[in-house]
């Protein structure tokens, strides 16, 4: 690699390394985690929408990033925010993946599923439809399905059917 290139490089990586940022650049990061419209974090911090998109593409430059959850995720990797910072309703846009969230598997005290519900998230698991599952299980209708789901996720700790299926792998309900 050519001596000039060499230096650029390393110059870039010396850059990223000692990223840092003023008190209003820290307040404007954290008013993009709690996950308001552009509009409103203008509102907020007193600035009007075209400064603040300014300031954004600044920041966008300072830590080499293209995106608001680039721009966050880089925050949180070099300690400027928090991940306390970022609102619940606002992490599912950044941590869409489900290796970003810990799987949580319930404790001992938690009730054991029915026979009714293992025979649920089986069919599930096989990639059986609502429908198919209610005639299977001689459930009522829709609703009885939905009900048993919520008990499901209420029994596992889970926050969706899908977060469940993997708790249910992970104590051996699906083996």
């Amino acid at each position: 690699m050519n001596k000039r290139f060499r230096k650029y490089y390393e110059k870039q990586l010396l850059k990223e390394e000692k990223i840092t940022v003023t008190e209003s650049q820290k307040k404007l990061i954290k008013a993009l985690a709690e996950g308001f419209t552009l509009a409103d974090t203008a509102k907020s911090l007193n600035i009007s929408y075209n400064t603040l998109q300014k300031r954004i593409q600044k920041l966008y430059r300072q830590f080499n990033t293209h995106s608001r959850k680039e721009l966050i995720l880089k925050c949180l990797e070099n300690n400027i925010i928090r991940f306390s910072d970022i609102t619940p309703h606002f992490r599912k846009r950044f941590f869409s993946k489900p290796v970003d969230y810990p799987i949580c598997v319930p404790n001992n005290s938690t009730e054991p599923l029915s026979e009714q519900e293992r025979k649920c998230l089986k069919l599930i698991a096989l990639g059986k439809i609502r429908k198919e599952i209610v005639q299977e299980l001689k459930l009522l209708n829709i609703n009885s399905y939905n009900y048993l789901q919520a008990v499901i996720c209420r029994k596992l700790n889970a926050k969706n059917i899908t977060n469940s299926m993997t708790i249910a792998y992970e104590l051996g309900y699906l083996k």
